[in-house]
């Protein structure tokens, strides 16, 4: 918004962008969100702090939970390969665009299946499921309704994907690599930051039609050994950077550095 990314008057912008400059603190969750603030935040009270989730209450629900038991009472095919698109409906997710670039990849893949979680009572989820119907991918893709607990679907899914091009550091993808889901994401700004590309997971491009449709043929054809390599790597990774114990550490430090009479380094 400080950027002028949005259709305000531009009073309301030099206002915000004041307002930004004489904060003793503007804390960023991801380096590429950082940087796109970094001529008009203060470099002193720029801080960094990355997101944090709750990985025991995500770890325990995994190991207590029957997959298969879950599989069937959602109505997923036990042997299902299963790719989960979560987040709200709206065109900077890019649902339309990974609903035509699965039926292009999973074609020749009888068991792959692409559940997408978030639809809304609005023009662009009305639209992605008629694409849907356009393509004849109804029997590879499912459109379902924005969910309290994502827990479930995270828990039958093989892999996480997303063709959005605008993000920062998704909470869902972190949770989903805390249930061992390799990733498959365009490169969004702060994507790169919990997605190795090869490692927990592979990028495309953003707005890329046939590079997201390559890059989900790499998926559909891993071997179920490299799979479970990523599977690993990619809880290694939350659980190293994205515990939520650290993330409410770093925010009292940095709370406590702003109090009268304490003086801290920020960096």
């Amino acid at each position: 918004a400080a950027r002028g990314n949005f259709n305000s008057h531009p009073y309301v912008r030099q206002r915000y962008r004041n307002v930004l400059k004489e904060c003793a603190a503007v804390v960023f969750e991801s380096k590429a969100t950082q940087k796109m603030y970094i001529d008009i935040v203060d470099e002193s009270s720029s801080v960094l702090i990355h997101y944090g989730i709750n990985i025991l209450e995500l770890s325990e629900y995994s190991a207590e939970v029957d997959r298969q038991v879950i599989r069937a009472s959602l109505g997923i095919d036990a042997n299902a390969l299963v790719f989960l698109c979560v987040g709200t409906f709206e065109p900077r997710k890019s649902q339309a665009m990974l609903a035509s670039a699965f039926a292009t990849a999973g074609r020749d893949h009888s068991k792959a299946i692409l559940i997408m979680v978030g639809a809304q009572n609005n023009a662009y989820s009305v639209a992605v499921s008629q694409l849907i119907a356009d393509l004849k991918a109804e029997n590879m893709i499912r459109v379902i309704p924005v969910v309290r607990d994502l827990r479930p679907w995270y828990a039958v899914s093989d892999f996480l994907v997303s063709a959005s091009d605008v993000e920062s550091m998704p909470r869902s993808m972190m949770e989903a690599m805390a249930f061992g889901l390799p990733v498959v994401a365009a490169n969004a700004p702060g994507v790169n930051e919990l997605v190795e590309d090869g490692s927990t997971g592979w990028l495309c491009s953003t707005r890329d039609l046939l590079d997201l449709a390559e890059t989900i043929g790499k998926a559909l054809n891993v071997t179920e050994s490299h799979r479970q390599e990523m599977s690993k790597a990619a809880v290694q990774k939350v659980h190293r950077d994205h515990q939520s114990a650290g993330y409410g550490m770093e925010f009292e430090k940095l709370i406590s550095s702003l109090l009268p009479g304490r003086v801290k380094d920020l960096k």
